[in-house]
């Protein structure tokens, strides 16, 4: 492919640095950007953006239909809940927000999620290995080196001291978290980032370790692979839900994707109906046995436990007087005190409503986030695009396997990645979170093109002038070798 022979431009390195730095949630911050002020991989491409648009035109656009549809689709559902409940948007406003601003500002994530995710998807296809997998790789080390040390903090003084001041300057920074013994957050700065992170990253390291490379780089991801899958474990709660899952799921992508005949058939079948469950049943579960999980939540001791599910609930309430199209882009938490249940009095609860310079209402679930603001419609076609996506990658996966002979390392990764959101997906409520719109974009490129990110490294392109060369010189060595032998002898009469 010619533009994988391309040297990396500054632009290009940019990214690829934005890549290897999206774990350090809050690094840099911009209050301008609102739900996304603390994401450094959202300001770094979004300055860039102006520059990246006339780069990618330069060097071949090329249009993603799939993804191109997903965004219309997306965006078209916005619209209609914006309308079907722009009356009561206008006059929403609590803690010296309005709905509208909130519309404009909530909109504006997934905007440019979906452009994050082209980016992907375009790098992906011109040099996944240099500009996606090896700042991914670094990144690790880093999240991983970290948190080693977080953890040492614990039991050892002097390096608690030392962590402590340089995690609290982070924090000031942000305004927000602090470092807690005996909960793992590395650069993350908040452990149930790290957990996300760990879910998304750890089939990625099984991944580069299982391929076919140098002894040193197996080693490496391999090390970087156990350890991280040891820290998640001391991250909290994120971890626990959607580590061990994940994890699990390899095993089945092992056998699922170099089976043949009937057994790929049934096997496709069943991970395809796990996707759709998992999808679904933890909506209704929360719809119908609301007050037995809410008692659960009470009994565990635990107030993030129940101020979690507090939200949770909320949304799935308002999900049921507003089922067609939801409440609006953003409009969550304007609705919070009129469907506040008393078993969720919490001085969480208490803090998010009055305090106001305590968190905007925060949200736990994105897909019960979708389902209240967007309603059946909006979720039904986030569910529809990405049941679409996971199908197709586990086909091309499967089919590079049947022409190849080499088991698809990558494509099991991104599979892993989609289940991976239905985990986290459960505590977290943001579209400005990265491993979406990286899901999203290494799946429409890895069904484009799997054959290239599947491989080790990119193919050298044929020098046909460079053959010839060595044609001429081997028959030249030839013809030099028979004059120095002389004359064949003749035989005796």
């Amino acid at each position: 492919m010619a533009q994988a022979a391309q040297r990396p431009s500054l632009l290009d390195l940019l990214f690829a640095f934005s890549i290897l730095i999206y774990p350090a949630n809050a690094a840099i911050g911009l209050d301008l950007l609102g739900e996304a002020r603390s994401e450094p991989y959202i300001l770094i491409n979004l300055f860039l953006a102006p520059i990246a648009a006339i780069h990618i035109y330069r060097r071949g656009f090329r249009a993603e239909r799939l993804l191109l549809l997903f965004a219309i689709a997306f965006m078209a559902a916005v619209a209609v809940s914006t309308i079907a409940n722009f009356g009561s948007i206008l006059g929403n406003e609590l803690k010296g927000r309005s709905g509208l601003s909130r519309l404009l500002s909530t909109t504006m994530v997934p905007m440019f999620g979906f452009y994050f995710a082209y980016l992907v998807y375009f790098y992906s296809t011109t040099a996944f290995r240099t500009l996606l997998a090896a700042p991914l790789f670094w990144g690790a080390m880093l999240v991983v080196a970290v948190g080693d040390v977080e953890l040492v903090s614990w039991k050892v003084d002097a390096v608690y001291n030392i962590f402590l001041q340089a995690s609290a300057v982070i924090h000031a920074l942000m305004r927000r978290g602090h470092f807690i013994i005996g909960r793992i957050q590395s650069v993350t700065y908040e452990a149930s980032n790290f957990g996300m992170y760990a879910i998304f990253t750890l089939p990625w390291l099984w991944a580069f370790g299982s391929q076919r490379s140098s002894t040193l780089r197996q080693i490496a991801c391999w090390a970087l692979f156990l350890n991280l899958l040891a820290l998640s474990f001391l991250s909290g709660r994120t971890s626990l839900v959607g580590v061990l899952p994940v994890v699990l799921l390899i095993p089945y992508l092992r056998l699922f994707l170099v089976a043949r005949g009937g057994a790929y058939q049934g096997l496709y079948c069943v991970l395809m109906a796990a996707y759709l469950v998992l999808s679904i049943a933890p909506l209704f579960a929360i719809a119908m046995f609301q007050t037995e999980i809410a008692a659960a939540a009470i009994a565990s001791d635990n107030i993030s436990n129940v101020s979690r599910f507090g939200t949770m609930a909320i949304q799935i309430n308002e999900f049921l007087q507003n089922p067609a199209f939801g409440i609006g882009m953003g409009q969550y938490p304007f609705q919070v005190t009129k469907l506040f249940p008393s078993w969720a009095d919490t001085w969480e609860f208490q803090k998010w409503i009055t305090d106001p310079d305590a968190s905007f209402f925060p949200s736990f679930s994105l897909y019960s986030r979708i389902l209240a603001e967007l309603g059946a419609v909006g979720y039904a076609i986030w569910l529809f695009f990405c049941t679409i996506l996971l199908g197709k990658v586990a086909a091309t996966a499967h089919r590079f396997y049947l022409h190849h002979g080499a088991f698809p390392y990558v494509g099991a990764a991104i599979l892993c990645g989609f289940f991976g959101l239905q985990f986290s997906g459960w505590v977290i409520a943001s579209y400005k979170i990265p491993y979406i719109w990286l899901a999203l974009g290494l799946a429409v490129a890895y069904i484009k093109q799997s054959q290239s990110m599947e491989a080790l490294a990119p193919a050298r392109p044929l020098d046909l002038s460079a053959a010839q060369r060595r044609f001429a010189l081997r028959a030249e060595r030839r013809r030099a070798a028979g004059r120095r032998a002389g004359p064949p002898e003749t035989a005796m009469s």
